[in-house]
């Protein structure tokens, strides 16, 4: 009841006031609003005129004596209970007269400064009090200077002792300018000025060097500090916690260390500090009106001036590197912002920064994080610099009232929702550099009426484009359709869609791009600076060629056909682009001129791979993301030693044709550039020739290292030989054989061969190139290798690990009219990889070790080796005849038409143990020991596939266990 009659009662007096209010502009053109209201003054009520409101205003506010309504003067004698200031930050001193008897609640509360009183007299002061809230008359940041001999008299006064920590003489001393030297155990700052002089400092100008303990002097002891100076001070280390569990290090405005300083209006940064830490003059800093930066600062912590309210500039010097997350965060007043060097604007770093209206960035910068500049309604107009590669999601979204922005040269991401919701952006021109737009980036963009996409862009998100109603015209540079859905745009049937006049088809039957309803294709007259390709992309005189001589950016997997006659396609810097998948392809005929070409292929530190290349490549050319080594192979040392042969290349160049082998011990892209005058893309045949190189064991002769020649996929059995070959799969070598297998060679990928003795070079023809995609085509299609009617029956095993991991292969091939002994027309040498991994390989009489065994039938060895202790499984893949697997240790002869054979092994190489046949009778699944749950063997229990197993026999069927050196096969019942 009496809050509702309190309430009532302060109605009743507003709309009385209401009744009575005047208006009246000085001399300065401040309008003082005033009228007569009713004030209870010690004790007593009495009618009085207030100033109810004041517009106009500047920083300083000198209330007046007296107001006119007309030629009627009034004395001010009262400020009622309102919010008289309708800016807080704008206020940062005020005079009252001596006239003043009342001032209200609210009345004064703007965020920091001065108050000065005339009256030796403590007028009244209002007090609204409830239960939840109880209004402040002056601000937290404001000091109150009383006239001399009233000090006392004012900080014992009703209230006003709520504010007596803020309750100075106008005559005390409240401005220093002091040398300080930090102590182990006290403040130097404390030292100079003395206790009893800290409460009236209001300025203090600081040399020397500082810790912890001058921190919290200014912190909780100088209470009315608000300027403060420390251009000449040093900040240096010290244990001693200002805040809560936050102390100084060295050359660091530390993290909290201004934190909720109210009182702070303008603040000079140290010369020689080089971090602000997090939060340092956020919370309820709302006073803060100017920060000077200096030179070396280089980090500026995440929300370090977050909630400055009155913060009207921010301008950095040189040497910035980041400014953290949040950092200006709902700085309302910012208005202006110069930024002289940077790296990094972090997210939400100007986020809601409303009356923010020139923004100045500096070249360098790379990043603008996420929420950089998200609300900042008042922004007119942006210039990215030279430099930005990222702008971060959300980061100038709902900016309403951007019209412009200019993007640098140098960006490559825009992420999602950048620009969302900017009403009034009308033109965008995106640069060449760009790569990627993302999600919603440009949604909801309703003034934007013209877009180009560059030849760049490689990735357009979803909804990028929805909403923006006025878009009409759409101009699409991309040589191949960039991958968009049906939610990119939102303007398919009322937009016209331009694109590329040799790209036509390409868009018109992209399932996406055929939704826009008008396309017309554009001139031949516009130059391409860049484009690039992610799938196979074919210039032909029907669809004539790109103009200008750009740069083309191949991508892995992509590739780049040139069908024309008559006329040439012309490039400048093309880049081939090569991964562990897939590698970019070049198919040209005499019609292709590249003045520079890159190839860049990915690799993984320290694994070893097989390179060759189709051009000549200057070694001061290569690029290595770390220490790297290149290796040829000399078949003279094969073929003398019997082994080894590997050497390092110290040639200048890389030689066409030439088979390398490459390690770095950095993850990265190995780049090798290629110029002009070596490059080649007549479309001929090319040819790797054979050197002969004589040895005793046939096995070690006439080794040779080459390679694709071509810069597309190969198709071995294009070549016209026959003899195996020996390629390298990452981890392991294979062989392989023409007519026998279906391999394409990648570009770049270099091979074994031998040399049979009618044989002088391994043949290239134009006819066996293919793309990435088309070789992925033909083999989808690929016809039967078998060789039924021929008499050659091929097994293909292989062997594998516990986990069903297939770790090596070989091949026997049964041919009667093939003999015992190695010959290199049919057969290949087994070659090992390093590690770990389980070898598998046949062996002849002599020992010789085969990857690849043409033969009569018989009896054939088969030779392992193991890097561990575990299960093993051999397979057969293929098998055009049916043969069997000895297991000498168990005694087991296994079908391997019935499946995999697994057994225990140790680690080791066993050339004994295994022999393939093809005659005899099998000891497998139907000799197995059967037993049952109460009869069931010790040990240790491996199913067929080698995963262990538990000892219980629920689980019906073959299975094998170890007991310790014994492997055995038992049928549970």
């Amino acid at each position: 009841m009496k809050k509702t009659l309190f309430f009532l009662i302060v109605l009743g007096m507003l709309a009385a006031t209401k009744a009575l209010a005047y208006e009246w502009t000085d001399g300065n053109g401040v309008t003082w609003k005033f009228s007569q209201g009713k004030y209870t003054i010690n004790g007593a009520e009495q009618q009085l005129w207030a100033i109810t409101g004041v517009s106009g205003n500047s920083e300083n506010v000198v209330f007046p004596e007296i107001v006119y309504n007309g030629a009627t003067a009034y004395d001010v004698e009262a400020i009622a209970n309102t919010e008289v200031f309708a800016n807080e930050s704008q206020v940062t001193s005020v005079t009252l007269p001596a006239t003043i008897k009342y001032i209200g609640y609210n009345a004064l509360n703007f965020y920091a400064g001065t108050v000065t009183m005339k009256s030796s007299t403590p007028p009244v002061l209002g007090v609204y009090d409830n239960l939840w809230s109880k209004s402040p008359n002056f601000g937290a940041g404001v000091t109150i200077l009383v006239p001399d001999g009233s000090l006392n008299t004012y900080r014992s006064a009703n209230v006003w002792d709520n504010y007596a920590v803020r309750i100075i003489s106008q005559s005390a001393k409240t401005s220093y300018d002091i040398n300080a030297t930090a102590q182990a155990n006290g403040s130097g700052i404390h030292s100079v000025i003395g206790e009893d002089n800290l409460g009236n400092v209001m300025t203090l100008k600081v040399k020397g060097t500082i810790n912890s303990y001058d921190i919290m002097i200014m912190r909780n002891k100088m209470h009315n500090l608000h300027n403060l100076d420390l251009t000449d001070a040093s900040v240096v280390a010290n244990s001693y916690p200002y805040y809560k569990d936050y102390h100084t290090t060295a050359n660091t405005i530390g993290d909290y260390a201004f934190y909720e300083q109210q009182k702070l209006m303008t603040v000079k940064l140290p010369k020689t500090i080089t971090a602000i830490g997090k939060r340092a003059f956020s919370g309820t800093c709302y006073g803060l009106r100017s920060v000077e930066f200096q030179d070396g600062l280089e980090t500026i912590g995440e929300y370090a001036f977050e909630g400055c309210y009155s913060l009207q500039s921010v301008s950095t010097k040189k040497g910035l590197k980041s400014i953290s997350q949040c950092v200006f965060h709902s700085c309302a007043s910012l208005n202006s912002v110069k930024i002289e060097e940077c790296m990094t604007i972090g997210s939400d770093a100007f986020r809601s920064c409303n009356n923010l209206v020139s923004v100045s960035l500096p070249e360098g910068l790379q990043t603008i994080g996420s929420y950089a500049f998200n609300g900042c309604k008042s922004l007119p107009s942006l210039t990215i610099p030279r430099g930005v590669v990222t702008i971060g999601s959300y980061a100038f979204s709902s900016c309403t009232n951007l019209s412009t922005i200019v993007f640098p040269p140098t960006l490559k991401t825009i992420g999602s929702d950048a620009f969302y919701g900017c009403y009034s952006l009308k033109t965008i021109s995106l640069p060449t550099s760009l790569v990627n737009i993302g999600t919603d980036t440009f949604r909801d963009c309703t003034s934007l009426a013209e877009l180009h996409i560059p030849a760049s862009i490689k990735v357009v998100g979803e909804k990028a484009f929805s909403g923006c109603t006025s878009l009409k015209d759409i101009y699409t540079y991309t040589v191949e359709p960039t991958n968009i859905n049906q939610y990119t745009f939102s303007c398919w049937t009322i937009a016209t869609l331009h694109i590329p006049y040799f790209a036509k088809n390409n868009y018109y039957w992209d399932t996406q791009w055929s939704q826009f309803a008008f396309l017309t294709e554009f001139g031949k007259d516009y130059k391409y600076d860049y484009f690039y390709i992610n799938n196979d992309f074919t210039f032909n005189n029907e669809s004539g060629l790109v103009q200008g001589v750009p740069d083309a950016e191949l991508n892995a997997g992509s590739g780049l056909i040139v069908e024309t006659k008559g006329e040439t396609l012309q490039l400048d810097e093309v880049r081939m682009a090569s991964n562990a998948t897939a590698s970019a392809s070049i198919m040209a005929n005499n019609n292709l001129s590249v003045k520079k070409l890159y190839f860049d292929i990915e690799v993984a530190k320290n694994k070893w791979y097989f390179l060759t290349f189709p051009f000549r490549v200057k070694l001061s050319n290569v690029t290595s993301p770390g220490d790297f080594v290149f290796r040829y192979y000399d078949g003279a040392t094969r073929a003398t030693s019997g082994k080894g042969g590997w050497k390092n290349v110290t040639t200048d160049y890389l030689m066409p044709g030439q088979g390398y082998i490459f390690q770095t011990n950095t993850d990265g892209t190995l780049t090798l550039q290629v110029e002009k005058a070596d490059m080649d893309f007549s479309g001929t045949g090319k040819q790797d020739a054979l050197s002969t190189y004589a040895a005793e064991n046939t096995a070690n002769a006439s080794w040779n290292f080459l390679g694709n020649p071509h810069t597309a996929y190969f198709d071995i059995n294009q070549t016209g030989y026959t003899a195996p070959i020996t390629v390298w799969t990452g981890s392991a070598y294979k062989a392989i054989r023409p007519g026998d297998d279906t391999y394409y060679m990648k570009p770049f990928e270099a091979f074994f061969v031998q040399k049979p003795g009618n044989t002088s070079a391994v043949n290239f023809p134009a006819a066996g190139r293919y793309t990435y995609k088309q070789m992925q085509e033909q083999t989808s299609a690929a016809r039967s290798i078998s060789q039924a009617g021929t008499n050659r029956y091929i097994v293909n095993l292989t062997i594998a690990t516990g986990d069903g991991v297939e770790a090596d292969q070989t091949r026997v091939v049964y041919n009667e009219g093939k003999a015992q002994s190695y010959e290199i027309d049919c057969d290949a040498a087994k070659f090992f990889s390093d590690g770990q991994a389980a070898q598998l390989y046949t062996l002849d009489a002599n020992g010789t070790q085969y990857a690849i065994n043409e033969r009569p039938m018989g009896e054939v060895g088969i030779g392992y080796t193991a890097g561990t202790e575990g299960l093993l499984t051999i397979s057969a893949i293929r098998m055009d005849y049916p043969v069997l697997l000895h297991d000498t240790m168990t005694g087991i002869t296994h079908d391997l038409s019935q499946g995999g054979y697994t057994f225990q092994t140790e680690a080791g190489t066993f050339d004994n143990r295994f022999t393939l046949t093809s005659d005899g009778s099998t000891t497998g699944i139907n000799s197995a020991q059967k037993t049952d749950d109460s009869k069931s063997a010790n040990g240790e229990y491996y199913d067929l596939q080698g995963h262990r197993t538990g000892a219980s026999t629920s689980s019906k069927g073959v299975r094998i266990v170890k007991d310790g050196h014994k492997v055995t096969k038992i049928m549970s019942k």
